[in-house]
């Protein structure tokens, strides 16, 4: 697709990447997917070189906010949802694969206090910060293949889409996983948030059905699988059972992959024709945003978040505004897949904002509803 290598980019951590990369889709089971060639290999390395989660907000989790403009740190939200699908026994072995900075390994700890808490990560960069974690036993630092013993929960959170081969750690998953025990996904969704392929190190994009195909391989059967706990991602449950699936069509992953660089055309040529007439302010300092501004930067002001853990500090040189605080002869430009855009842009009536939607969204036929 040669259209996409036209985009600016964003690391997952939330800063600007160039244009570039190739995206593709599996020719056997329709997953989006970047090529993951030499030169991806080579961003990537730079990208986790000077990888810093949750730099604008100094560290503190991402917060998630509803249609009403409440928030919550969203590992807590997602723990929320654990509890009560599932019935957890007092106490067990959670293992955290992806553990960061511990931030779900904090809420863990809280909604689970009597549990032993583990973290997985490719070094130990974060283990101070781990040890203050009520709960928290250890951390592995390698491959899962060298974890010993089972746990009753393992949670994989925004780490499946940057991994090589997530087959083989859903593999090395189940057999980490106790026989009762229950394993726990969130992942971006593709579907409902086309952004995500602007992000320069996701190897991965999922849908739904697509996930879904991918843990029947390897042996799990979802409890629940679903992209409405969370606006523009996938929440899953998921225990040891074989599960048929037929392999998903190519054909509606190439559609998708389709429509959804077509829309991003759209969003990237309506932002530039605004900002080649005025200065624009862009809503949301997260990958979306960060992606957007690449193209326009010199237009750009400043951005605006509703985050107060953002609010005050500076992107990219650029300040954080609070929405009560944007000049009023400003467009803003809101960086969010088109439902999300509208709801806060009737949130922002009451500051007189001038807010630009997104161009809507074309409707997912492509992928079955689960």
């Amino acid at each position: 697709m040669p259209l996409y290598a036209k985009f600016t980019r964003a690391t997952s951590d939330s800063k600007p990447w160039p244009a570039g990369g190739q995206l593709a889709v599996c020719a056997s089971c329709g997953t989006i997917q970047k090529v993951p060639d030499a030169q991806w290999i080579e961003e990537i390395t730079s990208i986790y070189g000077d990888y810093d989660i949750y730099q604008q907000s100094a560290g503190v989790e991402q917060l998630i906010f509803d249609g009403n403009g409440q928030s919550e740190p969203r590992s807590r939200k997602l723990i929320d949802y654990i509890t009560q699908q599932v019935s957890l026994p007092d106490a067990g072995r959670l293992l955290d694969i992806g553990c960061g900075n511990g931030a779900a390994l904090r809420n863990f700890s809280q909604a689970l206090p009597n549990w032993l808490l583990y973290g997985s990560e490719l070094n130990s960069a974060t283990i101070e910060a781990l040890r203050e974690i009520s709960g928290f036993t250890e951390l592995f630092v390698g491959g899962l293949g060298e974890i010993q013993g089972r746990f009753e929960l393992i949670s994989i959170i925004h780490t499946l889409e940057h991994v090589l081969s997530p087959l083989k750690t859903l593999n090395e998953a189940a057999k980490l996983l106790s026989t009762e025990g229950v394993l726990f996904i969130e992942v971006p969704d593709v579907e409902t948030s086309p952004f995500d392929l602007l992000v320069a190190d996701h190897l991965l994009h999922f849908s739904r059905e697509t996930l879904h195909y991918l843990l029947a391989c390897a042996g799990f059967q979802p409890l629940s699988i679903s992209n409405k706990i969370l606006s523009k991602e996938i929440t899953t449950l998921a225990i040891r059972k074989d599960c048929l699936m037929a392999m998903p069509s190519p054909t509606r992953g190439c559609q998708l992959a389709r429509t959804s660089v077509a829309w991003l055309d759209e969003v990237f040529s309506s932002l530039r024709s605004i900002a080649s007439r005025r200065p624009v302010g862009i809503f949301g300092t997260a990958i979306a945003g960060i992606a957007l501004y690449g193209a326009v930067k010199d237009s750009v002001t400043f951005f605006v978040d509703e985050d107060p853990n953002r609010i005050g500090r500076r992107c990219d040189g650029k300040p954080i505004v609070a929405p009560a605080d944007v000049p009023r002869d400003v467009p803003i430009f809101l960086a969010f897949p088109s439902t999300t855009a509208q709801a806060i842009a009737e949130r922002c009536q009451q500051f007189g904002i001038k807010c630009i939607l997104p161009p809507p969204m074309p409707l997912a036929k492509h992928c079955k509803k689960h």
